[in-house]
């Protein structure tokens, strides 16, 4: 919670977790609210989690303009400034085009675990904009390292 620090506040957090957890994330983060802690009613990764978070800011909001940042708890995030400075980019051209904004890390080796993005040429606002991505989703090893090697040359 410390890289959202003074950028998200406390009571507009939402943290989606495996219904085992809730507790104790409600423990260890008092200054979310706790009705802000929900508990997956079943466990079935991504995609349904952030369709039920989805659903929930929509509920929640006063109007159309709500802006939602997924922000996985398994990535290690060294630069708390610099991922802040990207949130707000990503921020403004969602905002501006009515667009999905997507943050890729680059791998450090390959992983049948995660998706990994392939860009063009940059699009808008700022060189590390690009259009429409093709996403690729929890690749097979041969090509998470096609990507993880493309990457570092």
């Amino acid at each position: 919670m410390l890289r959202l620090q003074g950028f998200v506040p406390q009571e507009h957090i939402l943290i989606v977790s495996n219904q085992t957890y809730v507790e104790s994330i409600r423990n260890l983060l008092p200054g979310i609210p706790g009705e802000n802690i929900i508990g997956e009613p079943v466990s079935r990764d991504t995609p349904p989690c952030v369709a039920l978070a989805a659903g929930i800011v929509k509920a929640k909001a006063h109007d159309d303009s709500a802006v939602m940042l997924l922000l996985p708890a398994d990535h290690c995030i060294v630069n708390s400034y610099a991922m802040v400075s990207d949130l707000k980019e990503c921020i403004a051209a969602s905002t501006d085009h009515e667009a999905i904004a997507t943050i890729g890390i680059k791998p450090i080796e390959p992983s049948p675990n995660y998706g990994y993005i392939e860009y063009g040429e940059p699009a808008f606002r700022a060189e590390a904009i690009f259009p429409r991505p093709p996403f690729y989703r929890k690749a097979v090893y041969g090509t998470g390292a096609h990507f993880s090697c493309r990457r570092q040359l």
